[in-house]
């Protein structure tokens, strides 16, 4: 039963941790859009460039 309710605590801390987290995001929702964002055009533009690489390794011409 002790442990029960130490594992209930635990899991109330870890939520309440990550409702804090979720909160900044919230407050600054601008700058979180701007750098997924951001990130995302720089992951498409390696992606595209190593299928570029792939291909032309490959020498497939598509």
């Amino acid at each position: 039963m002790i442990i029960r309710i130490k594992q209930i605590i635990i899991v109330i801390f870890i939520i309440s941790m990550i409702i804090g987290v979720l909160s900044l995001f919230k407050e600054n929702i601008k700058e979180v859009r701007d750098i997924i964002l951001e990130g995302s055009k720089k992951a498409n533009k390696i992606g595209n460039e190593t299928v570029e690489n792939v291909k032309n390794a490959l020498n497939i011409d598509i």
